[in-house]
């Protein structure tokens, strides 16, 4: 509930957000008791959630219960702040709060009519925040409309709205993500190609895990072929680690690869020697394990999580940095 909560809040359907906060307040209080901090934390949510949506009795009641469990120390922080900050800036921009939210199929149509906007930032956050709503549960739409539109911003004139572009449709139906993102797996900026092997292998992830949806052979012997020629050709080394990274998330649909996989553990970068040890094991063929023992074990690296593009392991300093100016605001 907690989960759905925050997913509905971050694309603007707060009553959802607010109905999911108050489930997860009921089980939590169920389960913890009146006074335990998680009922604070779910109260001081759902108190910020009912301000925004313009019930203010029933908001100030549960923000002063949360505060009376909390006492004097700890500071509310994730949703219920998120709802304050959403707050202020809606009474800002007009000083009245919406008499009627939008429905889901409402939202979506907004979106999706944000990703021709002439401005790259708005077409940037309707990317990101589509890319959450086709994901949450329940909701029953049509998001066909949305991801041809999508599609389409994958050549953008915008480079983090391509890049976005990348992220979101892998979150979407295998078959189509796949097709689109393999259309931009050569693009001449090497951050789009990285982010669009990071969204082949999520994408082949997702359908290993269930029968819906499964691409089609050629479809995945398609991919495969991309990742492995970014494996051994692309001059840029997060480059060719997320494509090893694809590949290890394939898994034994990535058996084609295994002779270029082989090549990549003398390649000059360390991660793609370390995910292209980790496809071939998960490959699992006679020829992929026999050509390991002749190569040191891998690290104890974590390789769950893509590799990182470079500068990327700096960018909490920056958020950082944002965070402190939107404070001196």
């Amino acid at each position: 509930m907690e989960e759905r909560a925050e997913q509905t809040f971050s694309v603007g359907l707060y009553e959802l957000a607010a109905a999911a906060t108050k489930r997860a307040l009921e089980i939590t209080q169920e389960r913890y008791g009146e006074q335990s901090r998680q009922v604070a934390k779910f109260a001081g949510n759902l108190g910020a959630l009912y301000k925004l949506l313009g019930r203010e009795k029933e908001g100030k009641q549960l923000l002063s219960r949360a505060r009376r469990i909390r006492g004097s120390s700890g500071v509310p922080l994730g949703l219920q702040t998120e709802a304050f900050f959403t707050l202020v800036r809606l009474r800002k921009g007009g000083g009245e709060l919406p008499t009627r939210w939008p429905t889901p199929a409402e939202r979506l149509d907004q979106l999706t009519h944000q990703l021709e906007d002439a401005n790259p930032y708005i077409r940037n956050e309707a990317v990101v925040k589509l890319g959450t709503l086709i994901t949450i549960d329940g909701l029953h739409l049509n998001p066909d409309p949305a991801m041809q539109a999508l599609e389409r911003l994958l050549v953008d004139g915008d480079e983090q709205v391509r890049q976005s572009t990348a992220n979101a449709l892998s979150q979407s139906s295998p078959e189509a993500a796949l097709t689109a993102l393999m259309a931009v797996a050569h693009d001449a900026d090497s951050a789009i190609r990285r982010t669009a092997m990071v969204s082949l292998g999520t994408v082949g992830a997702r359908w290993k895990e269930t029968a819906a949806n499964t691409p089609s052979q050629p479809t995945v012997n398609k991919v495969v072929k991309v990742l492995t020629e970014a494996v051994v050709a692309d001059q840029v080394g997060s480059v060719r680690s997320a494509a090893a990274w694809a590949l290890m998330k394939m898994g034994r649909d990535a058996q084609e690869a295994t002779p270029h996989l082989i090549q990549a553990l003398q390649d000059a970068d360390r991660y793609v020697r370390l995910h292209a040890q980790e496809a071939l094991k998960r490959i699992g063929t006679p020829e992929a394990l026999e050509a390991l023992q002749a190569v040191e074990p891998s690290a104890t690296t974590d390789v769950s999580s893509p590799p990182l593009q470079e500068g990327e392991q700096q960018g909490w300093l920056v958020a950082e940095r944002k965070w402190k100016a939107f404070e001196d605001e």
